[in-house]
């Protein structure tokens, strides 16, 4: 049965560069992504200042300290990606509206039978529980953007 993971996966496989890095909100939704796409790198893992044992590791690991390539929102964690994208905005760095699937964001195939889901849901809200996707802009392509965010 189509899930939100697979159509992000394809997705990303056919829009994103490998190597590219990616933000994914909620942070959960990562381990999918990471099994089925580890081709990316998955951004902000880690809070900053990094502990002493993550100390090598690459900048873009640590919350805030990279701006990733990209950045999904799976359903209403939309709004505190909205967040992060002004707040990114207001730094210097500017995002655009790629994709915005129109899958419900919640992977409700799971295998025990009482969270099982047995139909992919048809009626849900198209502006607050699908899969929305932003790739940062180039530095010479920043500017106003049309907004993408839902209820604007």
């Amino acid at each position: 049965m189509p899930g939100p993971y697979n159509a992000v996966v394809k997705w990303m496989d056919a829009n994103m560069p490998a190597g590219s890095s990616v933000w994914v909100i909620p942070g959960w939704d990562n381990y999918p992504l990471m099994y089925h796409a580890p081709q990316f790198v998955y951004a902000w893992q880690l809070a900053y200042p990094p502990e002493p044992q993550f100390m090598g590791l690459d900048a873009i690991q640590f919350y805030g300290v990279v701006a990733p390539d990209y950045m999904i929102a799976f359903g209403p964690y939309m709004a505190d990606a909205a967040g992060v994208i002004e707040r990114e905005r207001a730094a210097g760095v500017d995002y655009e509206a790629v994709a915005h699937l129109n899958r419900f964001w919640v992977n409700i195939h799971r295998p025990d039978i009482v969270h099982h889901a047995f139909e992919v849901p048809e009626k849900f809200n198209r502006n607050s529980e699908t899969i929305y996707i932003f790739r940062r802009r180039p530095k010479e392509r920043t500017g106003a953007a049309a907004s993408f965010f839902p209820g604007k």
